[in-house]
């Protein structure tokens, strides 16, 4: 897909605190895209330079070639979604979606058109007549959606768009929002602080931290290769060992050479999934193997979390195994994984 917005060198700052530290990105078209991060990481500073409320200090942000730093948010091809949805309560359903084409003045047969085809996308119809408290806070957010996207902006900013609604409600709407983008062919940048929120929604993930992006990658290449230590512990759930490659292999206190043909010699981190690791009852001959003791279980339906103690670790070992699993508390246990599935990160 061709490139559609391009952030150069961008760097903002709030007395003495850089909110956004040099970040260079590239956002595609008609890609969903989300920045991922933390509290205070500086993504919904970007988004709002993006947007237009904010300027940056340093950097050019260009939307299809045009550099809009100092263009005035209204004149942008950009519109936003908040949080709060900000819908006006006193408008119908209806008057909400076309509360910004009435602004511009557009012909009333042109507004009528434009709205009533952006209802039958989101699924409003029957809704137009009625007042924002008649109506759910999932058909809330479609309103909210409905007019941003009935102006047809080239890029949708959305700041936390599902952190208001109930769990049940915020799965569905995941999967609706990524229809809906599809469906409208307008590229949608998402701010989260949810991993498993941006993971299910976006084509690309920019995970940030401390005003830098740390990572830009598809889901599963950031779940399955992150890049450093913090993109593996933020996103899913990690187990690390901490030793040193030496002459091709890794070395810990728990492992003894295990293969590492690829990596630098030097402090890593062997980060693995817990999927990744295999409990067995009894020794076998394989690569890899841990001996340890059961020391609980959880139990979640589809999945059973096992929680194996190695002798002279704080930490226990985090063991995902599908289905429900019969391991006691206190049951010795060996661990077992594939040399490639572990990844090796710079410690």
């Amino acid at each position: 897909m061709p490139e559609l917005v391009h952030i150069a060198k961008v760097t903002k700052r709030f007395g003495d605190v850089t909110a956004v530290d040099a970040v260079d990105l590239t956002i595609e078209e008609n890609e969903f895209f989300a920045l991922l991060g933390p509290s205070g990481c500086g993504k919904t500073t970007l988004l709002r330079i993006l947007a237009g409320f904010e300027d940056p200090d340093e950097g050019q942000v260009l939307l299809g070639g045009r550099d809009l730093v100092g263009v005035r948010p209204y004149d942008r091809p950009v519109n936003m979604m908040f949080q709060s949805y900000a819908l006006f309560p006193h408008l119908t359903v209806w008057q909400n979606i076309a509360y910004g084409l009435v602004e511009e003045r557009l012909p009333k047969r042109e507004i009528e058109q434009r709205v009533g085809e952006v209802i039958a996308k989101v699924g409003l119809e029957g809704l137009e007549s009625r007042k924002p408290h008649q109506i759910s806070g999932g058909q809330k957010q479609r309103v909210a959606l409905a007019r941003a996207i009935v102006k047809r902006p080239r890029v949708l900013l959305l700041d936390e768009p599902l952190a208001a609604l109930d769990k049940k409600i915020r799965a569905d709407m995941q999967l609706e929002l990524k229809r809906l983008q599809h469906e409208v062919g307008i590229t949608f940048v998402v701010v989260t602080h949810d991993q498993e929120e941006a993971m299910s929604m976006a084509d690309r993930v920019a995970v940030m931290n401390q005003g830098r992006i740390l990572q830009v990658a598809d889901p599963i290449t950031l779940y399955e290769r992150p890049a450093d230590y913090f993109v593996a512990q933020f996103i899913g759930e990690m187990n690390f060992i901490a030793g040193e490659v030496r002459d091709g292999r890794f070395f810990s206190p728990e492992l003894e050479g295990v293969p590492a043909p690829d990596a630098d010699a030097g402090p890593v981190w062997l980060a693995l999934r817990p999927e990744k690791i295999v409990l067995r009852e009894s020794p076998g001959a394989t690569p890899v193997e841990l001996e340890g003791r059961v020391e609980t279980t959880t139990f979640f339906g589809s999945l059973t979390h096992c929680y194996v103690r190695l002798p002279g670790r704080e930490e226990p070992v985090v063991v995902t195994a599908p289905g429900p699993r019969t391991f006691q508390p206190g049951a010795t246990v060996w661990m077992t994984w594939r040399p490639e599935d572990a990844v090796l990160l710079p410690r």
